[in-house]
């Protein structure tokens, strides 16, 4: 049996809190100014750029003061200026966030809600939030923070970004870094004893805070040359160094990983138990699903292998509710996709080789698995049907018609007919059930629409919508209002949805739900879109980017980077301008992080007519193989 080693990747400076970057230290300090000044102008302006910097783009110093002349800020972009030329040394940092301090101290000693930036106003918790989380940073923190604020500083004003850091300390750190860097890059492209002398120089370096890092590289190095005996021990001496450094750390858990793996490479399936015990009680206790859904999922292969299948089933099974327990957003739905799909490969791979009592053990396991996971959350009879369509696939890539047979008739019993749709109102309760056959007749819908079978798709929806407005269920009721939308948009009829698109708001503004008003937006920037508006719908989209990044699942988050990318490719087709061109393949890029197989074909699409347009050949030609390629996949 193969298993993956999971690496810890190369060694790090002391933890370093994001927020406090230099744009938001520009901000802090228009707060303070503000503070000073309480201008309604500068009030709007500041509000918006709080919530611009929680984005995935940050502004840079000469948009932000580009930003205030054009709202006309002169004095607020004077004051800035005068403030960021003063930094000219690690202490000047620490000066500031004095300054900032006693401003919060002034505001707090005053009458309450008195003062412009009191605890309660936006602009009080985003500077109270900044400052407490630059007075945890540790020395080196600080002068990183220092570092990157002189960059900031030099990007627009020409100047040559500082080539050599100012503080000694941290000058050690980066070496080690660059070092530990080096190292991980020569696993595998070096000799064993070439990579054993450079890491007998990283020791010597004396860096203390990386040597159970170092360690753990020696123990990569080992395992790449099957050295097993020095893998264990180089592991151990890890978890040694960890030890007197602090105790557990959110990385003994994948060292522990490796360590079972090691351990159940040399048939001692005892102490690889133990290891992965320990592995899961760390895992919990940071809080890693990551680590603990592959722990529980190697913990069931051992078992397994024992031929234990009932106590193999029960860890799948404890897997499949711990994600349950996180939650049940779209992450985690893919996660224990992904963690069925793993076994269910290893189903294919053993029944390659021949190895038939594996496979249907497994095959029960994974059946199993979703069967539990579905009476616990019904909207999984989605997933299940894609289950089911990937089983299909993976028979019928090994030419078993009768098993793949079965599974698309799987597929197609979880969806119900017209007739059912319609007695909906009389064979559901008023509780789960309906929901159920909700997700049921949502899958049904879609199925209509791959057929472009536009009306009848309506029809189902409709019927649908009117049985949530009788039994007064406001959230299913919007969600057939949003399935209306989405029929009448793939249907191209953008002024059709208008109505189900002012119900859906209603709906969200009685049950003050953000979610709802999000992807109300989204729907309406396709409305501007589809009637030549792009930049009514970027700018609907721009502000609401930052709630829709925290608050949506994947699909929408990709299917709102696709809708700001095609609103670039609008504007630059009718300004030809190629900046925006730009900015669409960076926004598209972005999307790929958060799409499944449809949404990927969707960018491969624009990409190639994006480089099409730019007059890359080369670039146009490689994505639209990779769109005709992933349609070729969905069509089978």
């Amino acid at each position: 049996m193969t298993m993956t080693i999971v690496p810890l990747g190369e060694p790090v400076p002391a933890t370093f809190d994001r927020r406090v970057s230099p744009l938001n230290v520009c901000l802090c300090t228009l707060v303070m100014h503000y503070a000073e000044v309480a201008g309604s102008s500068l009030a709007r302006a500041l509000l918006d750029l709080t919530q611009r910097s929680a984005g995935p783009y940050e502004m840079s110093l000469g948009e932000l003061r580009q930003c205030l002349v054009r709202r006309g800020l002169s004095d607020a972009e004077e004051y800035l200026s005068d403030i960021v030329g003063g930094v000219q040394y690690p202490d000047d940092i620490v000066d500031l966030f004095a300054d900032f301090d006693r401003t919060i101290n002034i505001s707090t000693s005053e009458n309450e809600y008195s003062s412009p930036i009191h605890r309660a106003s936006p602009f009080g918790v985003f500077l109270r939030e900044i400052v407490l989380a630059f007075n945890l940073l540790p020395f080196s923190g600080v002068a990183r923070l220092f570092d990157e604020f002189v960059a900031f500083c030099a990007q627009d004003s020409g100047k040559p970004k500082p080539a050599t850091r100012l503080l000694s300390q941290y000058v050690h750190e980066q070496i080690a870094a660059i070092q530990g860097r080096r190292l991980v890059a020569s696993i595998g492209h070096a000799s064993y004893g070439d990579t054993e002398d450079m890491i007998g120089n990283l020791l010597a370096a004396g860096c203390a805070d990386a040597i159970p890092q170092i360690h753990y590289l020696r123990f990569l190095n080992c395992m790449y040359h099957k050295e097993f005996a020095g893998a264990v021990a180089s592991l151990h001496r890890f978890f040694d160094r960890s030890g007197l450094l602090g105790g557990s750390s959110p990385q003994n858990q994948y060292a522990l990983l490796s360590l079972s793996v090691l351990h159940y490479t040399f048939n001692n399936t005892l102490l690889a138990k133990q290891a992965l015990n320990e592995c899961t009680r760390i895992a919990l206790q940071y809080n890693d699903s990551n680590c603990l859904l592959r722990a529980l999922s190697m913990a069931s292969a051992i078992e397994m292998d024992s031929c234990q299948s009932e106590k193999a089933t029960r860890l799948l099974l404890r897997s499949v509710y711990q994600v349950i327990v996180d939650g049940v957003h779209n992450p985690n739905r893919a996660a224990i996709a992904s963690l069925d799909a793993e076994n269910f490969l290893n189903v294919a791979s053993h029944l390659l080789q021949g190895d038939f009592k594996v496979v249907w053990d497994r095959l029960h396991s994974s059946l199993l698995c979703l069967d539990n996971l579905s009476h616990a959350d019904p909207e999984h009879y989605l997933v299940q049907t894609k289950q089911d369509g990937v089983r299909s696939a993976i028979w019928r890539a090994i030419s078993n018609r009768a098993l793949e047979s079965i599974y698309q008739d799987r597929q197609r019993n979880r969806v119900p007919t017209d007739t059912q749709v319609h007695s909906l109102n009389a064979t559901c309760s008023k509780s789960a059930p309906f929901e159920t056959d909700f997700c049921r007749v949502r899958r049904r819908v879609e199925d209509l629409l791959d057929a472009r079978s536009f009306s009848n798709a309506l029809a189902v929806a409709d019927s649908l919508r009117e049985q949530c407005n009788r039994r007064r269920e406001l959230s299913l009721q919007a969600g057939a209002s949003l399935m209306c939308i989405h029929i009448h948009h793939r249907a191209r009829a953008a002024l059709q949805y208008v109505h189900f698109l002012l119900q859906c708001g209603c709906i969200a503004t009685h049950m003050q739900s953000l979610t709802l008003n999000l992807l109300g937006a989204i729907n309406t920037a396709m409305v501007h879109l589809s009637m030549d508006a792009p930049e009514l719908a970027l700018r609907l989209l721009k502000g609401a980017m930052p709630d829709i990044l925290e608050q949506l699942p994947p699909d929408d988050k990709a299917r709102a980077f696709i809708l700001v990318a095609k609103c670039y490719i609008r504007l630059s087709l009718q300004a030809s301008s190629a900046s925006a061109f730009d900015r669409a393949v960076q926004v598209l890029a972005a999307a790929r992080q958060w799409s499944d197989a449809p949404r990927q074909m969707e960018i491969a699409y624009y990409l190639a007519l994006v480089w099409h347009h730019l007059g890359r050949r080369d670039k146009r030609d490689r994505y639209a193989a990779e769109f005709n390629q992933l349609r070729a996949l969905s069509c089978r």
